[in-house]
């Protein structure tokens, strides 16, 4: 059964961002202590970040936000999550060891297009004012997904990879989530879906 609620907090961020569009929605981080969510979506605030409004296609000009909550009905302040001075979406964060790290995806276009994903750390899920790499991607990429597989790997989240060729998606896929089943678990997903 999947339950719909309204995110109030996220809604109020969502005015000039790309609800409209019915596009992008948000993600979310389940913290082991406390058993608090920590979500997150990247939105356009119209009167913010004007220093790069010029880059943008459409006046998207997005930011990371994030809220949090521990029952979805009662939810922090929303706050910036994330400003790495460019427009940027698709952001997924994992926890490394004692490190969290996030890959955000710098959607600039203008001048010169980057659609390229970065790489951020830092020893606080809360607190992302910390460098971010170079670009880990080529250009014109889609969101990231974190999984021990994929179009670029790392053992380390310095040094990557691109595995490309060893591996296939279904033709046209844009987004997705990767991630691993076990063959029982295959065996019953392929009930539904003859494309698996």
């Amino acid at each position: 059964m999947v339950v719909q609620v309204v995110l109030p907090r996220i809604a109020q961020f969502f005015i000039s961002g790309w609800i409209k569009q019915k596009k992008r929605f948000f993600d979310y981080f389940m913290t082991r202590r406390g058993k608090q969510y920590l979500i997150f979506w990247a939105s356009t605030v119209s009167d913010k970040f004007s220093n790069t409004s010029d880059q943008t296609e459409d006046g998207y000009n997005h930011r990371m936000y994030y809220t949090t909550t521990k029952d979805f009905k009662n939810f922090s302040e929303t706050k910036l999550f994330v400003e790495p001075g460019f427009n940027e979406i698709d952001a997924t964060i994992t926890k490394n060891g004692n490190e969290y790290f996030m890959i955000i995806k710098d959607e600039t276009l203008l001048s010169e297009a980057k659609k390229s994903l970065h790489i951020l750390l830092s020893d606080n899920l809360y607190d992302w004012n910390v460098p971010f790499s170079d670009a880990i991607s080529w250009s014109w990429v889609e969101g990231p997904t974190v999984t021990k597989f994929g179009a670029l790997k790392s053992n380390d989240f310095e040094n990557w990879e691109d595995i490309s060729d060893s591996i296939s998606f279904p033709d046209g896929i844009r987004h997705g989530t990767v991630f691993k089943v076990s063959k029982k678990e295959l065996s019953s997903l392929r009930k539904y879906s003859s494309n698996l």
